[in-house]
């Protein structure tokens, strides 16, 4: 009776959860696309200019190497407008630096 239905209703929402977890949304995409993008070793982070662009693509390379941390922020980006338009700029500052290394 209800309980069954209780019940069945339950796995339906776990099943739809979990179907969402799997799918990484448009913003989910981009954010990893971002990450990956600034992934570098730290003889290329050698010939970047300036300690604190350097301390700030090691913190991106730390944020990838460690999933749950890397979802963490994922999840600020896909979630939070504020988040993803920083995350854009400080990425978008952080890209030039890295190419103008790699000359």
């Amino acid at each position: 009776g209800v309980e069954r239905r209780s019940i069945q209703a339950h796995e339906h929402r776990s099943a739809e959860t979990e179907t969402t977890a799997a799918s990484p949304s448009q913003h989910g995409l981009r954010f990893r696309q971002l990450l990956n993008g600034l992934q570098c070793t730290e003889e290329q982070l050698a010939f970047v200019e300036g300690h604190r662009l350097r301390q700030m693509l090691r913190g991106v390379n730390a944020i990838a190497a460690s999933e749950p941390v890397a979802l963490a922020f994922e999840n600020l980006y896909e979630d939070l407008a504020p988040v993803r338009f920083a995350c854009d700029v400080l990425f978008w500052r952080l890209e030039r630096p890295l190419v103008d290394a790699a000359k």
